[in-house]
């Protein structure tokens, strides 16, 4: 892919609290400034704001990859539904993997080489293997195609990130690149060049001259970057305010599309906001800051995103919003209404003295703490949340939305990591066990649940078995609306 014509475009103007460029002055009004004595006890100057793409690329290694859930981004061939998680067969001897990711209609496998393993419905693009067929689709996981000098001019890939039905990922040089098809709410987004190229192919959409990054989000047709000096930049749709940073989020617009326009700053006291990670589902973002907090900002209709409706516009949802969680009731069907949060804004219900690690999920959102407690808030319909509260009678439901953090007690301590998509979650160990819970439409839960309607509401954390995970440890998971994978380790 050809670099920026201007070289001027790669080199922004340095925010304060980064190194400013270095001025053209006068000798003689150098000679005279007194020179500055060093202060005691320390240097004279503090220390730079800093993060590293090893801070966040995954260290797991493994050899097996388990799929649950129905369609052709389940990766068994011909057969397209499994109710448990099974094994993947046919995977290349030599690939040892560290990541996985389940993306609306497709999954993503990482081998630790660089190279990007992919199977799913190909979407305009969306699983760019050498052998899928323009609106076809893959059964098999397969090496998806990459330009012949990628390695050379960006290093190997070494995270990746799933939405609706494109893909991002970060490199060692820490470029973010995407392909696939993004949408927004009148369909395929066609209105810019970068657009059109991802679905042809792996297309670079932050160049690591203008943005270092080293962790990259995606939501359902969103992504949202965090730059190594702390900046983020957010890419794709803004119809739902989760860009951040369009006054008007409901109309697509190309100068928002590329170079400097991609970031997006908090400003407080005259100083940029330094961020520490970033997560995004759905329709939103966040952002936890370096000081703790959480900024989150996009689509806000069930108080997912933990930002009081003082924070937000548009049409809060029915119910009662003053309330805490365990009184909120609602009519059925009256939920529907908006509520968006248009810019950064602090998540104040979610407490800036919890280290807060992942978040995950859409009209709910399920959280994991340094310590390995899990939390949860927003939708509780069908027990989305694994709190176990919810029930609906005579055409009410009871406990159908918190609008605070939420506990999951009946979880093991040790909780390792979360995933979460439409009204499911999951959750696994340190010792590799996964527990899920929530709404089982097609098996994406991997608990083996039949067709009976009734047992599809799974109201807490349950344990996922499964013969193909005898003597193997589950090291890292990842959720979509119907499907699962997992990433799995031989016990040592």
């Amino acid at each position: 892919m050809a670099p920026p014509r201007k070289k001027a475009a790669l080199e922004p103007t340095a925010k304060e609290g980064e190194k400013e460029p270095e001025r053209k002055v006068s000798q003689s009004r150098v000679e005279k400034q007194p020179a500055k004595a060093p202060r005691k006890g320390g240097a004279g100057r503090a220390k730079k704001f800093k993060l590293s793409i090893d801070d966040f690329r995954p260290k797991h290694r493994a050899k097996f990859i388990l799929t649950c859930g129905e369609g052709d981004q389940i990766g068994h061939g011909e057969r397209l539904t499994t109710k448990k998680p099974r094994r993947i067969d046919g995977l290349p001897a030599d690939a040892v993997f560290t990541q996985v990711a389940a993306g609306g209609v497709h999954t993503l496998a990482l081998a630790e080489d660089g190279r990007v393993f992919s199977c799913g419905v190909n979407e305009k693009g969306t699983v760019p293997t050498e052998s899928a067929e323009a609106e076809g689709s893959v059964n098999e996981l397969a090496p998806i195609v990459l330009p012949e000098d990628f390695e050379a001019k960006y290093g190997k890939i070494v995270m990746v990130s799933a939405g609706a039905s494109f893909s991002a990922a970060v490199t060692e040089k820490g470029d973010v690149v995407a392909w696939g098809n993004l949408r927004d709410i009148n369909g395929t987004m066609e209105t810019h060049d970068m657009l059109m190229a991802m679905q042809k192919g792996v297309t670079v959409i932050v160049p690591h001259q203008m943005h270092r990054c080293v962790k990259v989000a995606c939501g359902e047709n969103h992504l949202i970057a965090l730059g190594e000096d702390g900046s983020i930049v957010t890419f794709g749709d803004g119809s739902q305010g989760q860009l951040g940073r369009l006054a008007v989020c409901r109309n697509h617009r190309i100068q928002y599309m590329v170079k400097q326009s991609l970031k997006c700053m908090v400003i407080e006291r005259g100083k940029e906001v330094k961020f520490a990670d970033v997560w995004a589902g759905g329709y939103w973002s966040m952002a936890r800051a370096s000081d703790g907090r959480v900024f989150a900002f996009g689509l806000n209709s069930y108080g997912q995103l933990g930002v009081s409706s003082s924070g937000a516009v548009g049409e809060a949802a029915a119910g009662n919003d003053a309330a805490a969680g365990d009184d909120a009731a609602m009519d059925v069907g009256d939920d529907t209404k908006e509520l968006r949060v248009q810019f950064p804004t602090v998540a104040d219900r979610l407490p800036s003295d919890i280290h807060w690690t992942h978040a995950a999920g859409q009209h709910h959102v399920i959280l994991r703490a340094d310590d390995g407690r899990v939390f949860g808030i927003g939708k509780n319909t069908d027990n989305a949340l694994g709190l176990g509260t919810w029930s609906r009678q005579d055409g009410r439901e009871e406990n159908w939305k918190y609008l605070d953090v939420q506990r999951l007690t009946n979880l093991p301590e040790d909780v390792r990591g979360i995933t979460a998509s439409l009204g499911c979650s999951l959750a696994w160990t340190q010792n590799g066990r996964a527990f899920s819970w929530g709404n089982d439409t097609v098996g994406q839960l991997g608990l083996g649940i039949t067709d009976d309607d009734d047992e599809k509401l799974v109201e807490t954390p349950r344990l996922i078995t499964s013969a193909h995970l005898d003597n193997c440890q589950i090291v890292q998971a990842s959720m979509a609306d119907n499907h699962s994978v997992f990433l799995v380790a031989a016990n040592e």
